[in-house]
């Protein structure tokens, strides 16, 4: 694995887009210079922050016993991962998943990506998923020092978990599951996180899907590895435009059709299209390739709304049920050899 990084150089996003990230950052700032790294807090502290969560979550309509993030054992999409040979063993998963599309959750997010979201898809589609991520983005607005440290010590746990189960596994974390929190620009976040799992004994590489404009691949942040994979988007007008390592959502080819349905091979210009529906560690793509190979990475469409439109075109294949001009890319519209 090339972690080769450098750090993040974007540009600065509008106040709206970089309000949760400087919430969150600046809470993570807070007990830092209160209390220190995670390993540094005392077991009162960390009792009060459970009872917090154990007592609010309730009555935001999520269960005492939620959890900032999801397992990979306790997801359908992440268990990929565990059945995967080219993964398995080799790395363990956490994935936050809060309310999108809401209150600044995910500036940069479409039309078009928000048909095919995940809040539309599996587990968090029924409505305890529903009411868990509501809790969780709730969280963060109602006391973001806490819900930062109910996060920092859910990474520890889950870090404890991993290297208990699977040792030598390397700890992924992914915090936008279904938001976009720019976590280049929240490094006192990013430091906070780790350390927690640093605690544990295990070292932390954190990975997201991106919509922002950011570069795709190895990046750092508070010495951090952090691998981006950028997402298609209504930006992106023709397939020449999606940039190396970057997620296209094929909207003809749904994930409940099963694997059969195979994805286009290649792009128009020969880039090799990975099936990202084999695993969801996109920080692993590159080492089933031969070196130097460029690729992009091809999904299956999930969301309940993307895949009813699926099954009206199959229905009706001459109805054009979506554009290029959409997140969601048409295989025929793009014409792959």
């Amino acid at each position: 694995m090339n972690t080769t990084t450098e750090t993040v150089a974007v540009a600065p996003p509008r106040t709206r887009q970089r309000k949760l990230a400087r919430q969150l950052d600046g809470a993570a700032r807070q007990l830092l210079e209160e209390r220190g790294t995670v390993g540094q807090w005392s077991p009162q502290f960390c009792a009060d922050v459970r009872r917090w969560v154990r007592e609010t979550a309730p009555t935001l309509g999520a269960g005492a016993s939620l959890k900032t993030h999801t397992r990979d054992t306790g997801s359908t999409k992440l268990k990929h991962n565990l059945q995967s040979d080219a993964v398995r063993n080799e790395y363990r998963q956490a994935v936050m998943y809060a309310a999108a599309h809401t209150r600044g959750s995910c500036p940069w997010s479409t039309a078009g990506c928000r048909l095919s979201c995940l809040v539309e898809s599996g587990q968090l589609a029924l409505s305890a998923g529903q009411a868990a991520t509501k809790a969780r983005r709730d969280l963060m607005d109602i006391d973001p020092p806490m819900f930062v440290a109910a996060a920092a010590l859910d990474v520890r746990a889950t870090a404890k978990a991993y290297k208990r189960e699977t040792p030598g596994a390397q700890f992924v974390y992914r915090f936008n599951g279904t938001t976009e929190v720019a976590l280049e620009t929240a490094p006192a976040l990013v430091e906070l996180i780790a350390s927690a799992a640093d605690d544990a004994g295990n070292s932390l590489w954190l990975m997201d899907y991106a919509k922002r404009p950011i570069r795709g691949g190895w990046h750092t942040v508070a010495g951090v590895p952090y691998f981006i994979a950028p997402s298609v988007s209504e930006r992106h007008t023709t397939p020449e435009d999606v940039p190396d390592c970057g997620v296209i959502v094929f909207d003809r080819l749904a994930h409940s059709s099963g694997p059969d349905e195979e994805l286009p091979p290649h792009m128009p210009d020969g880039r090799v299209i990975v099936d990202g529906d084999k695993h969801d560690l996109r920080l692993a793509d590159a080492d089933q390739l031969p070196p130097g190979t460029r690729y992009v990475v091809g999904l299956r469409v999930k969301g309940n709304k993307a895949r009813a439109m699926v099954r009206k075109h199959r229905a009706n294949p001459s109805a054009d049920t979506i554009s290029w001009s959409t997140f969601i890319k048409p295989a025929d519209t793009l014409e792959l050899a």
